[in-house]
């Protein structure tokens, strides 16, 4: 895969996409006030993604709260540009994280629009014990009598984790035969094996259902409200269920390489396959890099390709 002049000239003018599956998004090792993240993407066809977010964590690392925005261009499809923002929080407890968050999207050229709201959990365990998902604010999140259980004395051999996602996106469509409005709910899993904080592994699945039975004539839009590994950019119409992985091996102390997929089937029988290969870069304790090629390939349609380049500073 090569970039070509124009991708190159797109990520220079447009700047930054949306989220990546990269080591900049990983929680930092020590606990940080705040946490910058950007991304900025480009395809081989002139569509760009660029997202900005901001982590603040509270009282020792229990709340998490965060305000990301995103925008996205696909002029292929259709001219203007789409984008949304979000609020969300993160409350850290010692055996299990909770979240939520809301957001929506400003009518664009295609005249659609959303409200989000979603909502997740996190189990994390070492071996066959139920711990924090941040060992190392473990004493923080302590809320039991006695002293807390130390850190060290979690065995970080083999760690599992599993975090299921659900969210709702209420859509509203303009379209010259009337107003579509319909909800959109999105179940998302995924079960992580993690070993020796070195090498990692995990299988995603989930699948979508509507208030509304659509038809393959519906009119269709960007979606990017759903995180599929190894995707950067917007799907295009109703995704009906998806599956993939995600991995990733530590190397040379400071590198990670990663590697994401997957393949999202939609309810007009198409097919949509999101790869991602990255390397990521961690020069200091308080910034993180990384660069990502994906690729995108619809059944029986062309191939897209593109770069996407990830940014996190952490103070």
């Amino acid at each position: 895969m090569t970039a070509r002049p124009a991708l190159l000239a797109a990520l220079m003018l447009t700047g930054p996409p949306a989220w990546t599956q990269s080591a900049a998004t990983l929680p930092p090792p020590e606990p940080a006030s705040v946490i910058l993240d950007a991304t900025a993407a480009g395809d081989t066809h002139g569509g760009w993604v660029s997202r900005a977010e901001a982590t603040v964590p509270v009282q020792g690392g229990k709340y998490e709260f965060s305000a990301r925005g995103r925008a996205w261009r696909d002029p292929k499809a259709y001219r203007g540009t789409g984008g949304d923002v979000s609020l969300g929080v993160r409350r850290l407890l010692y055996h299990v994280s909770i979240g939520a968050r809301l957001g929506a999207k400003t009518p664009n050229a295609e005249g659609a629009s959303y409200r989000l709201r979603e909502f997740e959990t996190t189990l994390t365990f070492y071996g066959r014990t139920l711990g924090p998902e941040r060992p190392e604010i473990g004493a923080a999140l302590w809320e039991k009598g006695g002293p807390p259980p130390l850190a060290s004395s979690l065995d970080r051999t083999w760690v599992t984790q599993a975090h299921a996602l659900y969210s709702r996106a209420d859509h509203r469509i303009d379209r010259p035969e009337g107003r579509l409005e319909l909800a959109h709910h999105t179940t998302r899993f995924e079960l992580r094996e993690t070993w020796r904080e070195r090498t990692s592994l995990a299988l995603i699945g989930g699948w979508s259902l509507y208030d509304l039975t659509l038809e393959p004539t519906d009119a269709s839009i960007h979606l990017l409200h759903t995180p599929y590994p190894g995707a950067a950019f917007p799907v295009r119409g109703w995704p009906n269920q998806f599956f993939g992985a995600d991995g990733w091996v530590d190397v040379a102390g400071a590198w990670r390489l990663h590697a994401a997929g997957t393949r999202v089937q939609f309810l007009d029988g198409g097919v949509e396959a999101l790869l991602g290969a990255g390397l990521g870069w961690r020069p200091r304790t308080w910034v993180r890099l990384s660069a990502w090629l994906h690729e995108r390939r619809r059944r029986g349609g062309k191939v897209r390709e593109g770069i996407s380049l990830d940014a996190a500073l952490l103070f």
